[in-house]
């Protein structure tokens, strides 16, 4: 855990400074020096300004809405529509001219050029995601009182029901979106849901279904092609080079030449593909985490505040808190009372280190290809609010009633959790 270094003072506010394990040390009044990087970092001026423009995105957005200032994100989402639409037609273009440069006059030697432009052009198209296949996947007449709740935490977000519900084994819960159609789906995540209490169970699934009501997931797979076809590309250029292909080049001067000329050739190509990428994860990264941080704000309101901060908190300590249930799994104790109490002990216990641990995450967690913020900087604007009652309340009654819905699947996956140590 973060520890304290007394005999030190933060610059800016003269707050001692806290460290973790021999990481560079922070201010944990101002967070000064939580974005340095750590002693000894071999990374190059390239990943430093990624690293940069990182904490540049995330603490201004989080400034931003902690001055009040949530504007929609209406501009840049049309921008990366458009780019993703100019990246699209490039691709069906090359599609075109690929089958046309393959079929004219066939066999012809513009097969040649003509099946990568194919290939490529297919290796680039945007995928629509799928359903897990391994799920269990839970019904209306079999699971009524889960999906009554489910009902009524849709009506409080004023959204619609999702078209799927998953089972899994998993530590967390999520919504996203499969298919052409589109279609809504909730996760929920065994391990987690067991350690939850009522309320949390509300904010878990408040803020999955607001992710799903605001569309950000939607709007996420509208710029796909903007987001991660500059970086595919860049890293195909900069792909490693075959081993045999090497093993054949050794001793062969004109071959090795060759493949240095066309490595200098790549270099260039795949730098300004980075730099692209870069661009528009500049662009796109604080209204993803504006969505985040929305969905949070709706989740607070359906189930209270105090519930979704709790529920973050153990999103903190996901990786203890699994290992425990693994733990309990193991012994044949994987059912939700048990597994409440023993959540509870963990976050009694690290109850003093938590602040500190949620200013770890921001250094730690703080990307500019993830959409999502850092939790320590989630558990920080929720605090900001002002206290407000629950809109859905769960009773111990209602739990224990999905609970036993879902006991077989409960058993069925206790197998699962008790092989891992970590999910």
């Amino acid at each position: 855990m973060p520890t304290p270094m007394p005999d030190s003072a933060c610059p800016r506010c003269r707050t001692a400074l806290v460290t973790h394990l021999s990481e560079v040390p922070w201010c944990p009044a101002c967070l000064w020096n939580i974005d340095a990087f750590e002693p000894g970092d071999k990374k190059g001026p390239l990943r430093r300004l990624y690293r940069r423009l990182a904490f540049r995105a995330a603490f201004g957005t989080f400034r931003a809405l902690q001055t009040g200032d949530d504007p929609a994100r209406g501009a840049t989402a049309v921008a990366l529509g458009l780019v993703s639409l100019v990246i699209g037609a490039l691709l069906l273009a090359m599609l075109a001219l690929g089958v046309r440069l393959s079929t004219a006059d066939f066999p012809a030697p513009t097969l040649l050029p003509g099946v990568p432009l194919i290939l490529f052009a297919l290796w680039l198209r945007p995928r629509f995601g799928k359903t897990d296949p391994h799920a269990t996947v839970l019904t209306r007449p079999v699971s009524p009182a889960l999906f009554a709740l489910i009902d009524r935490v849709a009506a409080a977000l004023d959204t619609r029901a999702p078209h799927r519900v998953e089972f899994v084994e998993d530590a967390v819960s999520a919504g996203y979106v499969a298919g052409i159609g589109r279609r809504r789906v909730l996760r929920i995540g065994a391990t987690g849901w067991l350690m939850y209490t009522p309320q949390e169970r509300v904010a878990i699934l408040a803020w999955c279904l607001a992710s799903l009501r605001d569309g950000h997931a939607a709007d996420a797979m509208a710029s796909q092609l903007a987001l991660r076809t500059f970086g595919r590309v860049s890293d195909m250029f900069l792909a490693p080079p075959n081993p045999r292909w090497n093993h054949w080049c050794r001793g062969n001067t004109r071959m090795a030449l060759i493949e240095r000329l066309v490595a200098v050739l790549m270099l260039p190509v795949s730098a300004l593909c980075w730099g692209a990428e870069l661009a528009v994860w500049r662009l796109a990264v604080p209204g993803f985490q504006r969505d985040h941080y929305r969905d949070d704000r709706a989740a607070s309101a359906v189930a209270g505040g105090e519930a979704m901060r709790t529920l973050l908190d153990k999103h903190l300590l996901t990786a203890e808190l699994h290992t425990v249930a693994s733990a309990m799994a193991r012994r044949g104790e994987f059912a939700a009372p048990g597994l409440i109490a023993a959540a509870g002990e963990v976050m009694d216990r690290r109850a003093g280190d938590l602040p500190a641990l949620r200013q770890a995450t921001i250094r730690r967690d703080t990307a500019l290809s993830d959409g999502a913020p850092a939790l320590g900087f989630r558990i920080a604007l929720l605090g900001d609010l002002a206290p407000a009652g629950a809109a859905v309340v769960s009773s111990r009654a209602e739990s224990e009633a999905v609970d036993a819905e879902l006991a077989p699947h409960i058993k069925r996956l206790r197998g699962k959790v008790a092989s891992d140590w970590y999910n």
